[in-house]
């Protein structure tokens, strides 16, 4: 009786020797790892454009905060405005409006904090992040704060899961995560 150990050759591999993996092995793996890929790639992406979208809602509820402060600081009306051409939102104080008589309006450019220092007058919101403003069902492109406080209730739907909502009683600036409605 003949017992075979070694290679096909019958010749038996040196002591300490590796034995290595066939293509075939090879190239299952290599099958295997590109249909995880396949699979969890998209998901990534995805998880990504949600927290792009969850960054900008709160960035622009800072900056609502932000122009209800310095309204409420300076004693005069302060307007958050938005350029959809430019996809950016700007404050400006001394806006008229139906509660203020000011008819003077200047780009505000001092005293409004930003990340890094110094003063921020506009925030560009990214291409890929969806972005509304509601009033009442309508579209509108600017939300006003008044000295007491107060501002125009307003909704903004970011990236179609966040929305930003400005109470117009108090000014207070919310940020909710929900599912939009289909």
């Amino acid at each position: 009786m003949m017992c075979r150990t070694g290679n096909r050759d019958g010749v038996s591999p040196a002591p300490g020797a590796v034995r290595g993996f066939t293509l075939i092995e090879l190239i299952f793996v290599a099958l295997v790892i590109g249909i995880l890929m396949g699979a969890v790639v998209p998901r990534f992406r995805q998880g990504l454009g949600r927290l792009e979208a969850e960054r900008v809602a709160f960035d622009l509820a800072q900056m609502l905060r932000v122009a209800r402060t310095v309204a409420v600081t300076s004693g005069q009306p302060v307007a958050w405005t938005w350029d959809a051409g430019d996809r950016a939102g700007t404050i400006v104080a001394g806006e008229r409006s139906e509660r203020s008589e000011r008819s003077e309006s200047r780009s505000w450019d001092e005293g409004v904090p930003r990340r890094g220092g110094g003063a921020a007058k506009r925030y560009t919101v990214p291409e890929t992040v969806g972005l509304s403003l509601t009033r009442d069902h309508a579209d509108v492109d600017r939300i006003q704060f008044f000295p007491d406080g107060s501002g125009e209730p307003t909704e903004l739907v970011v990236g179609g899961r966040y929305f930003v909502t400005v109470e117009g009683l108090t000014g207070h600036v919310t940020v909710q995560a929900r599912l939009p409605i289909q």
